[in-house]
């Protein structure tokens, strides 16, 4: 599961729904 890790590091990519399904 990147997508915690990257919203840890991009609080903003939190707010971008694609953002975390493109990672995972």
């Amino acid at each position: 599961m990147d997508n915690q890790r990257n919203v840890a590091e991009s609080p903003s990519a939190n707010k971008l729904p694609p953002y975390g399904s493109t990672q995972v």
